[in-house]
This record gives C-alpha cells, structure tokens and sequence, in this order.
C-alpha cells in the first residue's frame, strides 16, 4: 500500500467545488483510510483569486487553469467548471500529462465525451463522471458495473430539478407555468434565463450520456429529440389528472426490438398515478431503468445543490485514487455494441386515449394488430363481421370475456352462422370453408331486386353464403381465412392469406404485407408475397431469402412465400383493405 500523498487539482470553485475543497479537508482522515494514501489538494484554478472562498487556503488559488492542468505532478484533475471550452482543452491536457479525470460536465460529455474517452484509454488513466447526471444519486456506477451483466431495455428518468418542481407546483396548486416559474427563480432553483431547464436542453444532455452507458453506444446530445415544458398549461394538468396521471419532464432511452438501434428523447409525458416516478415531488430527481434480468429498478435522491453533489464528486475521487493506488485504470467508454441511433420516429409511443371499446369491422387483424391494440390503445379491439345483406352477424366482446386473438368473434344472438362446404352442411372444427348465415334472420335481406338468379345464386338451402372462407375452431370461434378468389390453392392445399401475412408482419424488417396466388404449371399456384420494408431497411435477394426462411420455419413447408416482390406502398381501400385485384394484377 503505497504512501505517497496523492495530488489533487480542482478546476472551479463555486458552490460544488467549494464543498469539494471543504470535504476534502474535513474527512481528509477517513478518505485516506478508505484510498490507502492520503489525498493532498494542490491548486484550485478560479477567475478570481482575491476573491476569499472559506475553507480553501488562499495560497492554493490561481488563474492560471492551463499551467495547473500542465504540471506533471498531478494525480487527480477535478472539473467543475461546466461548458465545452476551456474545459475540454484543460481536460484533454491534463490526460495526456498523466492525470485522472473526475467531472461533473454534462454538457462537455454530451457534446464530446468520446474524446475525453479515447484520450484517457490512450494515456492509461480514469475518467469518472458520476455527478453529470443525477447529483447525489449513486447511478451511473450501478449502469456502468451493477448491471454490466445484463441488458438494460430502458430507462425513464426525472433528471431536472427545476422543471419537476415546477410541474409538481402546477399540479398541486393548480397554478399557471409563468407563476410558478417566478416562484422557482426566488427559491433559487431556477436561473434568471432558465431555458437550459425549461425546454429540456439540460435533460437530454444527461439522457445523452445514459443512453451511451446503457446501451454502449456512443450518443449525443444531437441525436436527443427534445421538448420542454414552457407550452405546458394549467389545463393540460388538470386534464391530466381528472383521467389519473401527472405530466413529467422524463428523459427516455429506449433499445429497440431485435437490436435495430436505440432512441432517445425528452419530452412531457404522462405518467400514471400508480407508477412509481408520478410520487416524484419537487426538486428531487429518480431514474427508472428497466433490463431483461434485473427488471424494474429505481434510484431516487438530490439530483443538485452543493453538497449532493460535492457527494457524488467525492465518490468518483476515492474510486479513482483507489485505481491509482493499485496501478491500473478502468475503461470509462465500452461503445462495442454501436447500435444506430435513430429519431424519435422509430419510438414506440402510446398516447393517454382513455377509451372503454374499440371495434374493427374491415380486414381481418391477425394476432399481431390484436396484440398491438392491447399494447397500443389498452383495450382488446373487438372484431365485427357482416355483409351488406346480413348486417352485422360474427362478433367479439372483451368486455364480458369473448374474444380470442387471430379470431372474428363468436355468432352475434339472434343470428345462425356456419362454417359449411359446397353441399351446405357445417364442416367440422378446423376444416376450411364458406362462411354463410342461415334464413329466416331478423336482419337478412330478401331478395336482389329485379334479380331472381342472382338471389338463388346467393343461397345454398337455407345458407346465404358470403363468399368468405373460414374455420370455426371446438369453442365456436370464427376465423377470416380469405375472400373465395383470396384463397390459392397449391399442390392441393388451399392456403388462406391471413396466417401467412400475420407471419410476415413478425419479421423485423417488415412494416407490410399481403399474399396472393401466382398461376404455377406444376402447383396449380405458387404463394406470392408482397411485401413493404420498415423505413431504412434496404430490399435484397439476400433479405427476401431470409423472409422465406422465417415463414418457413414458422408454418407449413407449403404455406411459404416462393416469390417476395418488395414494393414502396400496399395498395388499400380508405378503410384499410388490401386490393389484393391490383396485386394480383401485378404478379
């Protein structure tokens, strides 16, 4: 254990680096304990050095930032000064004459930490960081070492005193954002131009740098989608709290599916009474992370003031002192994923629709959109079917528990529905066929006027058929398959659309799809897909291969799409319908 003193130099000394020096002095003792050599402060760089700061030894004071971070002597190099210039260029100097960097420079390590990074790995010494972001609350190590063995999906933060506190007075109070603002700058916890707060600048600076620990992908500030809370009104909080959320100023990074990149984002957002960061009142700070092992784990506390976050700067002096002691450093930047960071688009959002029932009566949603509305609009979106000459006749209802995914409902009471085949008799559960609705029914029409033929040709008996293809399954669930010329029939088979297409959508690069049936001389018909790309996917041989593959290995060898034709936009009715004619027009 080495007992050589361990120098220390600190660059600003306002109301941080003030409590710095101070604690510095005042627990000199433990700190030693605790490093195992003592730390010994020995220059402090202000604008001013007459002017006397109490705890610090004048004799330590001086202007001359650039000859202190130039001496070869330091161990420890302490920036508090804040902003991209001078500190970069002290900082980039002071590592490359052998020092250990702690600072507190969110907006230097938002806008430009990778050259701090690459610079200290150079030089084989330590940057720490951890009072950038939340103050006195332990974070970023926990990131950074806690979790380096799992995954983290997502982290929600409060991370801005000033506009939490304003936010928390606006809904407790009822009052307006300028009032509370002034309130704020008399309390001294916001600045005389506070837009850095208020528009959110100061949040995703530090979304910036979680989303880079998190993710180990370099971001920055400009790839931060950014929102602040100035355009927020007394009757924005208000309705936010008769439908049971609080609206927050959250910092959002968020790793996306299938690892296509990451988003990050500040913005207000509403947050439901029940979570835990909607009880986050006034100036304290919490950030919630969410990861595949872990789960859901919050860090609450001070996320400013002078001496949380002298705490904090503490914390990084002793661990870096420690790795001085023992010789070696820690890598502070480990970007090996490098996931693409993409705009706000690409987040999956849902906005605060408060809805008791949603209804879709068009094309068939497919297992997928059924799981989407749930997640999406919070309800279970209930499938109607019917036809002009019948009215509404297939139906679900979440509410009382009927409704199942990939189905359209049950028979609507009042009405007898059937799967049948050609002769009119009800096929068995799972085997394919016509849809059709027996007479007399309350709803049903009588007859095409003028046209007897037609009306025969309608019926088969007593079963008005409808032309569409379904399975009704042993609970008496009715499945869409297909319009009688959607079905394609292959080798014998006859293959509805709707499974397939419900396949493809899960593939990560597909945003669209739909299948029709290509005339084949050996099959009778081959399965043909059309497909839309998600938005900078790029369309390949290589990628139609592996949609192939992924249909393949997910449903019946005969059920795959042979042909992939990647087209820019699906043509659709106004409602929503594949026109599968032009489709299949094109095959």
């Amino acid at each position: 254990m080495s007992a050589r003193p361990l120098r220390v130099a600190l660059l600003g000394a306002g109301n941080v680096g003030t409590e710095v020096a101070r604690l510095l002095a005042e627990t000199s003792e433990d700190l030693t304990a605790r490093v195992g050599a003592p730390l010994e402060l020995v220059g402090v760089a202000v604008r001013d050095a007459a002017k006397a700061r109490a705890g610090i030894d004048p004799n330590l004071l001086t202007t001359d930032a650039e000859a202190l971070v130039a001496r070869t002597d330091i161990d420890i190099v302490v920036e508090l000064l804040g902003g991209i210039e001078p500190a970069r260029s002290l900082l980039l100097t002071a590592i490359a004459n052998g020092a250990s960097v702690v600072t507190a420079n969110k907006a230097l390590l938002a806008k430009d930490g990778a050259s701090l990074f690459e610079a200290a790995e150079k030089a084989g010494v330590d940057i720490y960081f951890e009072a950038s972001v939340a103050g006195a609350i332990p974070l970023l190590r926990p990131i950074r070492e806690s979790l380096a063995g799992d995954q983290i999906t997502r982290i929600l933060g409060i991370v801005n005193g000033t506009t939490n506190f304003i936010l928390t007075k606006m809904d407790e109070e009822g009052s307006e954002y300028a009032d509370v603002l002034k309130e704020a700058q008399a309390l001294g916890y916001a600045e005389a131009d506070p837009t850095a707060d208020v528009e959110g600048h100061d949040a995703a600076a530090k979304a910036a740098i979680l989303a880079s620990l998190a993710f180990h992908t370099r971001v920055t500030i400009d790839d931060v989608s950014c929102e602040g809370i100035s355009k927020v009104t007394a009757e924005d909080i208000k309705a936010a709290h008769d439908m049971g959320f609080v609206i927050k100023l959250l910092a959002i990074a968020e790793r996306l599916p299938n690892d296509e990149g990451v988003v990050v984002r500040v913005h207000p957002a509403m947050v439901p009474k029940g979570h835990p960061l909607a009880s986050v009142r006034l100036a304290f700070n919490a950030v919630f992370v969410e990861a595949e092992a872990a789960g859901q784990v919050m860090f609450y506390g001070r996320g400013a003031g002078g001496v949380p976050t002298a705490s904090a700067v503490l914390g990084d002096i002793v661990t870096v002192a420690r790795n001085r002691v023992a010789g070696h450093h820690n890598a502070a930047d480990n970007a090996y994923a490098d996931l693409p960071v993409k705009g706000i688009e690409f987040a999956r959002t849902r906005y605060a629709i408060n809805l008791r029932s949603v209804g879709s009566g068009g094309e068939a949603l497919g297992a997928e959109t059924f799981e989407w509305g749930k997640s999406a609009l919070g309800v279970s979106i209930n499938e109607f079917y019917g036809q002009t000459e019948c009215n509404l006749v297939v139906g679900a209802c979440a509410a009382i528990g009927l409704v199942k995914p990939g189905a359209i409902g049950k028979p609507i009471p009042g009405h007898t529905v059937a799967v049948i085949d050609p002769n009119g008799r009800p096929v068995k559960p799972g085997e394919l066929g016509q849809i059709a609705v027996k007479r007399p029914d309350p709803v049903m029409f009588l007859e095409y006027w003028g046209k007897p033929d037609a009306t025969r040709e309608k019926f088969i008996g007593d079963w008005m058929t409808t032309g569409d293809q379904g399975v009704v399954d042993d609970e008496g669930y009715i499945t869409f398959i297909g319009r009688d010329d959607d079905v394609i029939s292959s080798a014998g088979y006859r293959i509805g659309p709707t499974e397939i297409e419900d396949c493809l959508i899960k593939h990560p690069a597909v945003s669209l799809a739909a299948v029709v049936g290509k005339p084949d001389a050996v099959r009778g018909e081959i399965v043909k897909a059309f497909v839309v790309l998600k938005r900078g996917q790029p369309p390949s041989d290589a990628l139609a291969g592996d949609i192939q593959g992924f249909v393949r290995t997910r449903l019946s060898a005969h059920e795959y799409p042979r042909e992939i034709a990647f087209i820019d936009e699906m043509p659709m009715t106004t409602t929503g319908k594949v026109i599968r004619r032009l489709l299949r027009d094109r095959r």
